[in-house]
């Protein structure tokens, strides 16, 4: 009888484990919801943040590749701008043009930094949506944080370990260099 009751003890806790390994999975394979939902869901998340930490001057985004988009439209990629660089710098004019940044990246909802790199170098090629929006027409000495929606991010994939999936983000970047 003690035999037969630890086995049913056992059977119980196997199928117990499997159905929460089911009903877990379940739940991490929820499908993305369509990006117009998850962008207007981001920026409440973002202006919310910006609101609550009581960050000032901030300015949005939406150039799409033309350097004569002016600054401060009504975009989706908020920033604020630290330090600007000299007059005559060179600037992030195209995709094509390489430059060299300081640069942290964190998670907006918890503050965990996920990536860090005191000189990197990059073309707006390699980098997320949102660095690309904001950077273009960024010259050498710009200091700026950006606060990037998920889509303009890592999306509803997310990256690796660090960045789960619709992660906002923020990145304090400083372009060190452009070649």
């Amino acid at each position: 009888m003690l035999i037969l009751d630890k086995m049913k003890n056992s059977i119980t806790l196997v199928l117990l484990l499997a159905v929460i390994g089911f009903a877990c999975k379940k739940d991490q394979e929820a499908p993305a919801l369509p990006s117009e939902e998850q962008l207007a869901i981001d920026l409440q998340i973002i202006d919310t943040y910006i609101k609550e930490n009581n960050i000032k001057d901030v300015l949005k985004d939406c150039r799409t590749g033309d350097i004569n988009t002016p600054p401060n439209c009504d975009g989706d990629v908020s920033f604020k701008q630290h330090e600007e660089g000299d007059v005559d710098a060179l600037y992030i004019n195209s995709s094509d043009v390489s430059f060299v940044a300081s640069y942290k990246g964190r998670l907006l909802d918890t503050g965990v930094e996920f990536d860090a790199n005191d000189s990197a170098t990059f073309t707006l090629r390699r980098v997320v949506l949102g660095w690309e929006v904001v950077l273009l027409d960024s010259k050498e000495g710009d200091s700026l944080t950006l606060y990037i929606p998920s889509g303009y991010g890592y999306g509803y994939a997310g990256s690796g370990d660090n960045v789960p999936r619709n992660a906002n983000l923020i990145f304090d970047i400083k372009i060190l260099q452009v070649n």
